[in-house]
């Protein structure tokens, strides 16, 4: 829009009806609106909704503040414009805009945007005026003479609706001249003005009657107060009252230069909304209030060029007070001011200033400004007299300043002067030199000022010389940075001084308490801006802070914090320069883009002004405000001086809020089909979209034409987006919406004027966007059919793929179990390793000449038997869940199990010249723990010691139980109690700090052991998986050629172990002794029931397993050799044996062939059989079983055992063939029949004395032996003897362990190993809690004869 700036300068004083606020002509700014062409303007009108309407001689142009619309005839189209040249605009009762042109009527549909012409002959048609029962009156130029508009619906209307109201006749028009205006005066008669004077139109009679004013007539109206105007060609303006069916002339006006063409031409007359009169004439515009009595109209005198050779055609003054000019050559719109703007400039009688770019302001308390200006040195401005007086002062000189006690003071460079007296400006005093420039100075008590100086802080100047407050400016001086300049300082009411600096951000001084606090600053981190130019305290006492960068803040004394406002609250720059406050105590303030006013309570704070309201230099300079007597506020800038005064914004009429358009978006933002559904938001205010239709476009605008650019509005989508308002400051008036989804929304827009006012109540409509088909109820039902239809075809594809499936992760099972099995054999052939250290240290020992005690020789034993028990898990490695090991814990004592390991380990110890010491807590009475995988983890702890440590050095070992709470435990041990913890120290080469975490891993070995030898990397991951298979967890700290510490936690509490994974326990367990043979009955030759000494066939393809069985058995038996099944078969045929031991697995003849041989063979089935097997297989032993075995061994196997076995087996073969052999007794003996109960106990026995030193004997073997399931043999032993069976075993092997005792044959270690324990001291300890006594004072006891 082009803005051509100017201020009217009238007397004419605000003008205040009992309506509301009249037009205040000190306050207009006109300007030429561009949105219209340069045409001839005939007239102006606005509808009920608020757009406006303008007909031209090129057509008719809609405007709604944002958009234009212009409509004109076209060719061969019968719903347009009739002719471009529009001659008068009125609205008929249905909103319709009824269209008087000069060949021609039309009215146009705004719903269905239609022109329908209503005129059925070309004649020019004139002014329309409205009736009294909402009629329209046009009058032409033709014998119709006059025409009445009535629509009586608001579907549309017919050409019914104008009708010839008044028909002239021949020399009629002759005599009273074409209709040039009209005005219904009441219901019964219409004055009509022609070029021949005023006549009354009798509209029921239809009779026309001359008045006796014959002048010739330009324009009528009629007033709101029924007040008849009647502007003339040439004779003035008219004021007529009403009387009965005539009027009286009550005054007449004229206008202009008598002297002038177009003298008392009156063009138009138009009415506002308070009662004001606008009058134009060909050049020039007239404005009165309205009020009653004779009017006193102003002649307007605008400072502008518009109306150079151009004449005023039309007038209009809108609803909100807009004042509408029509031209020949356009529009011109003259608006109330937002504020009242004077620029002022440096005007000096006798010199001519370089600039008026102006610095700094003061007002004193004379009310006079002094000004400081860039290069034309200092002056005094009187706003009374609106005159300026230069001052002689120094060019050096930068403020001013007034004491309490009315003296002046001003700063110049490093100096602060005193002014002598004000009648004689050059005389002042030098009071103060600084150390650098003083920038500002502020009298914070009577006679004591504080210098804020550039780059070090504060200085102080006293008329006491001692300062009041020095203290204070000591504290403030140390928090100053000193590197940047102290720029603004203000005293407020509640003695804080507030400092701020250009660089150095805000502090504020209490003078009462002391107290200094500094808000911001180079090294301090604030909630402001540290970039201050301006301080300012209101009349409400507010302390308003103004920043480089930060825009304006508001200091919140309750929360000692600050409230920010910027661009986006409505300021016109982030920079302000100035704050004052005006009028009705507004704040204004000046920023490097404008001005701009505080507006409280409002979504948007702030309403800027600029080049609209005359502000034409726009950049202000820093601190330069003056607030005047008058409430008007005085900016400084590089143009001079802008006197700001706010006006109220209370009582303004608000805008009606106008929708221009709704049409729906395609995917990327583009219009589909120019769809327009506006009139359904105008008509039931709902929208119904389609799913696809769900991208849209709402365009609307508030009908406030002043300053259209300036109105802001806010939007939001209720149901969409978290119902937030999105404020534009850019007067976009359009908004759109992408991919909305579907469902029902509340589109809101509320919007604001250009005081900054905003609408109480937005303006909405419903939006409503239907499911996309795909989600429709039949859609639903389509996939539900399709569903059906595939769900037969899908089971049997299903049912296929399940069964391929099952296949492959059967296959991935198998191939993952047999992974699984093979890293278990690593673990356990790691701990063989570790066996057959124990083992070889001694040997070595003892091949060096070194002397071999039975301690050493009964270790050996052990390690053989653990080396067993480690085949045995091979063996039986498918009976576990993928070859991992299983944990069976028990209680014991774990420090006795933990010392006798380390005591094992010392022969290793002994070779490797290491020092092993080791020491444990007392002995803790309820550990529960699994015996073998602490036996693993201590051997593999102590041989990887004792491996990576030199000669020389030291392995520690230390246990202990602590007590760890839920926060010291890692997420994989269970839950807090009691813990083992055990540690185990060397002093080798350590481990790389970097290492440490990659132990854990499989195979891997820490760097500095790559070329060591020796190792695979098994041991330590081995040993965190039996900890963490434990429940426990472990840790390693070390020094790499220092130490290395491993220490482990274990669970020791029986809480923490789930049932299926523990050993039960019963106190005692009944036995029933069998009678037992004594060791020595073996150490002589035995015979048969013949006499001679059996004969025992011993098959098997190893040599050392045959030469060892040679040797243990030849003591006692005659031993034939067989190295398979054909040679044993063979050795059968050639004499008679007594018992054959055959290994399972031979070449050529197996033993099981072997077996079904000599069974099938009535000569040899009597034969015990014995198989020897290193398979621990179920299988093999069902075979064995079905084909006729007499009983299995199973390697490693017990030289005792074996001789017991064969020797029980030749005598009970021997006592079945006598006791057959013996004649029989035809009388029936009597004999006690065994139940059914005591057989069972008796096979158990049976399965027990066999295998008493088989360290497997247990609850899972005699269940195994009984053909029955774990659980099942479990429920009947305890059902029988009403104990456990485990508490059976182990009784039954004290007590066996008693017996040998008794028998003085065996030392205590021999009795413990030969009763199935693997540890003597465990052992004392299981005897002491059964009999009352060690095995020791059992042996004395029975020697003295004293035990019972």
């Amino acid at each position: 829009m082009k803005t051509i700036g100017c201020f009217l300068f009238n007397f004419l004083a605000l003008l205040i009806n009992l309506n509301g606020q009249g037009i205040d002509l000190n306050n207009l700014r006109i300007s030429e609106e561009g949105w219209l062409p340069n045409r001839s303007v005939n007239c102006i009108f606005q509808d009920s909704e608020g757009l406006l309407w303008v007909g031209t001689g090129s057509g008719l142009y809609e405007y709604d503040g944002y958009d234009v619309k212009h409509y004109a005839t076209k060719p061969n189209q019968t719903n347009a414009l009739f002719t471009n040249t529009v001659t008068s605009l009125s609205e008929d009762s249905f909103g319709n805009i009824v269209i008087s042109m000069e060949s021609g009527f039309s009215v146009f549909n705004k719903k269905t945007k239609v022109f329908q012409t209503l005129s059925r002959e070309i004649e020019g048609f004139g002014n329309l005026k409205r009736g009294s029962n909402n009629e329209l009156w046009v009058g032409t130029s033709t014998k119709n003479y006059l025409y009445q508009y009535k629509n009586d619906s608001k579907d549309g209307f017919s050409p019914d609706s104008l009708e010839t109201f008044f028909h002239a006749a021949k020399d009629f028009e002759s005599q009273t001249g074409r209709i040039v205006d009209l005005e219904q005066i009441n219901t019964e008669l219409l004055l009509l003005g022609t070029a021949k004077g005023l006549f009354l139109l009798d509209i029921k009679k239809q009779t026309l009657k001359a008045t006796s004013y014959t002048f010739p007539v330009s324009v009528i109206r009629k007033s709101k107060l029924g007040e008849i105007w009647v502007g003339t060609q040439g004779k003035g303006l008219f004021e007529f009252a009403i009387e009965e069916d005539d009027f009286k002339l009550l005054n007449q006006y004229h206008f202009g230069n008598p002297k002038e063409a177009g003298y008392d031409f009156i063009t138009s007359i138009a009415f506002g909304r308070n009662k004001e009169i606008l009058v134009t004439s060909y050049h020039n515009f007239y404005l009165s209030s309205g009020l009653g009595g004779k009017k006193q109209f102003e002649d307007v005198k605008l400072d502008t060029h518009i109306f150079d050779d151009n004449n005023i055609l039309t007038s209009y003054i809108d609803k909100l007070g807009v004042i509408w000019i029509g031209t020949l050559r356009g529009l011109v719109k003259i608006r109330p001011a937002s504020i009242e703007v004077e620029r002022i400039k440096l005007n000096v009688k006798n010199y001519i200033p370089i600039n008026n770019q102006v610095n700094y302001l003061f007002k004193d308390n004379r009310n006079k400004i002094w000004v400081k200006t860039r290069d034309d040195g200092s002056f005094v401005f009187d706003p009374k007299t609106e005159l300026f007086e230069k001052i002689n002062f120094p060019n050096n000189v930068r403020r001013f300043y007034q004491a309490e006690n009315g003296v002046y003071y001003f700063i110049g460079e490093t100096n602060f002067y005193e002014l002598k007296s004000i009648s004689s400006m050059s005389e002042f005093k030098l009071l103060h030199s600084a150390k650098t420039t003083i920038n500002v100075a502020l009298e914070i008590e009577k006679g004591e000022w504080w210098l804020g100086c550039e780059k070090d802080g504060l200085e102080r100047y006293s008329v006491n010389k001692k300062g009041v407050h020095d203290k204070l400016l000591q504290k403030v001086n140390e928090l100053s940075n000193h590197t940047s300049t102290t720029f603004a300082m203000i005293k407020d009411r509640s003695q804080n001084v507030w400092i701020g600096s250009r660089g150095d951000g805000l502090t504020k001084v209490n003078l009462v308490t002391g107290v200094v606090k500094k808000y911001s600053g180079i090294d301090r981190k604030g909630t402001i801006s540290r970039r201050i130019l301006a301080l300012k305290e209101d009349s409400k006492g507010q302390i308003w802070i103004g920043t480089r960068e930060g825009g304006l803040y508001k200091y919140l004394p309750e929360t000692d914090t600050f409230k920010q406002y910027t661009k986006s609250d409505g300021l016109p720059s982030d920079v302000v320069c100035a704050i004052g406050e005006s009028l009705n105590m507004d704040l204004v303030v000046s920023t490097d883009n404008g001005v701009a006013k505080f507006i409280p309570n409002e979504p948007i704070p702030f309403q800027s002004y600029g080049i609209e309201e005359n502000i034409t230099f726009g950049d202000f300079s820093f601190g330069a405000v003056a607030e005047g007597e008058k409430g008007e506020v005085y900016f400084g800038n590089t143009n001079g001086i802008y006197k700001i005064k706010t006006l109220p914004t209370q009582g303004r009429q608000m805008a009606a809020f106008h929708w221009n358009s709704f049409e729906v978006l395609d995917t990327d933002g583009n219009k589909n089909d120019g769809k327009n559904l506006i009139n359904d938001i105008l008509g039931n205010k709902i929208i119904h979209l389609q799913a696809n239709e769900n991208s849209f476009e709402v365009i609307f605008s508030l009908l406030d034409f002043g300053i259209p650019e300036k109105n802001r509005y806010a939007y939001r989508l209720k149901g969409y987006d978290n119902d937030a308002w999105r404020y534009s400051l850019d007067a976009n008036q359009k908004v759109q919406f992408l991919n909305i989804p579907s469902g029902q929304y509340t589109l809101e827009v509320k919007s604001s004027n250009s005081y900054g006012q905003w609408n109480d109540e937005p303006a909405s409509f419903e939006i409503i966007i239907d499911v996309p088909f795909w989600r429709s109820k039949m859609a639903f039902f389509m996939y539900a059919v399709l569903f059906l239809s595939f769900l037969y075809l899908a089971y049997f594809l299903f049912k296929r793929w399940v069964k391929l499936q099952k296949q492959l992760q059967e296959e991935k099972a198998q191939v993952a179990f047999q992974d699984q099995q093979m890293v278990h054999f690593s673990d356990l052939s790691h701990e063989i390793k570790n066996r057959l250290t124990m083992i070889l240290g001694p040997l070595e020992n003892a091949l060096t000449g070194k002397k071999v005690n039975q301690a050493v020789l009964n270790n050996l034993y052990e390690q053989a038997l653990r080396l067993k028990r480690i085949t045995d898990q091979i063996m039986n490695i498918r009976k576990s869940e993928g070859g991992e090991f299983l944990l069976k814990v028990g209680e014991g004592n774990i420090f006795s199990l933990m010392e006798t390991i380390c005591h094992d380990s010392e022969p290793l110890a002994v070779i490797r010249d290491i020092e092993l010491k080791y020491s444990f807590e007392q002995e803790y009475p309820e550990a529960w723990f699994d015996e073998e995988l602490i036996e693993i983890m201590m051997l593999n702890l102590l041989s990887n010691a004792m491996k990576y440590t030199p000669p020389d050095g030291v392995v520690t070992v230390s246990g202990e139980t602590v007590v760890l709470e839920k926060s010291d435990l890692p997420d994989t041990a269970p839950m807090a109690g009691t813990y083992l913890k055990c540690t185990v120290s060397d002093t080798g080469i350590g481990i790389p700090e970097g290492d440490i975490e990659k132990l854990f891993d499989r195979f891997y070995r820490a760097s500095n052991l790559a070329e060591s030898g020796g190792g695979k990397g098994i041991g330590l991951e081995l040993v965190t998986r039996l900890v963490q298979k434990h429940r426990g967890f472990i840790d390693i700290k070390s020094k790499e050629n220092e130490f290395t510490d491993v220490t482990f936690y274990l669970p020791i509490e029986k809480q923490h172990f789930q049932v299926n994974e523990m050993k039960l326990s019963i106190d005692s367990v009944p036995i029933i002794e069998i009678q037992s043979r004594s060791k020595n009955e073996l150490k002589t030759n035995y015979t048969n029931e013949s006499g001679t000494v059996p004969v025992i066939l011993i098959v098997d393809d190893e040599p050392e397993i045959l030469d060892l069985l040679e040797e243990n058995l030849s003591v006692n038996f005659e031993v034939i050799r067989a190295q398979n099944g054909e040679e044993a078969f063979k050795k059968l045929s050639l004499r008679n044996f007594d018992l054959i031991i055959s290994d399972l697995a031979m070449p050529k003849m197996d033993g099981l062939s072997l077996l079904r041989q000599v069974k099938s063979q009535a000569t040899w089935n009597h034969i015990p059989f014995i198989i020897l097997t290193g398979r621990n297989s179920e299988s093999q032993k069902l075979l064995c079983l079905q084909s006729g075995v007499d009983d299995f061994i199973d390697k490693p196997f017990s030289a005792t055992l074996i001789k017991w076995r064969a020797k029980n087996l030749i005598e009970n073969r021997s006592l079945l063939k006598a006791k057959f052999a013996k004649k029989i007794n035809l009388e029936p003996e009597e004999s006690e029949i065994e139940s059914a109960e005591d057989q069972f106990i008796q096979k158990v026995i049976g399965h027990i004395e066999s295998n008493l030193m088989n360290p497997s004997l247990g609850v899972e073997f005699l269940a195994e032996e009984c053909s029955m399931s774990r659980a099942t043999f479990y429920r009947k032993m305890e059902s029988l003897l009403g104990e456990a069976p485990s508490v059976f075993i182990r009784t039954y092997r004290l007590k066996k362990a008693a017996q040998l005792l008794k028998s003085g044959n065996f030392y205590i270690s021999e009795v413990a190993y030969q009763t199935g324990f693997n540890n003597p001291k465990y052992f004392t300890k299981c005897f002491q809690k059964e009999f009352g006594t060690t095995p020791s004072e059992y042996i004395k006891n029975i020697a003295e004869g004293t035990f019972k």
